[in-house]
């Protein structure tokens, strides 16, 4: 593939979950890359925003089953 720019999405308020995974479907890979970062500050973030996974509602419902990946 060949990168052809980058979508920049303004919000009044901060996304959710699951409409993060909505809106870049490579966000859950960067999340767990980032809960094994060698810099503390980075995976402590990455923790915090994997909470906030765990707990929307939403996230099981917009995820991909394996079905919709093939």
């Amino acid at each position: 593939g060949q990168v052809q720019g980058n979508v920049y999405l303004l919000h009044d308020e901060p996304v959710t979950p699951a409409e993060a995974i909505e809106f870049d479907k490579d966000y859950l890979q960067l999340l767990t890359q980032s809960m094994a970062h060698h810099t503390k500050v980075i995976r402590e973030v990455a923790e915090i925003a994997w909470k906030e996974f765990a707990a929307d509602p939403d996230v099981g419902q917009r995820l991909p089953s394996r079905l919709d990946i093939v």
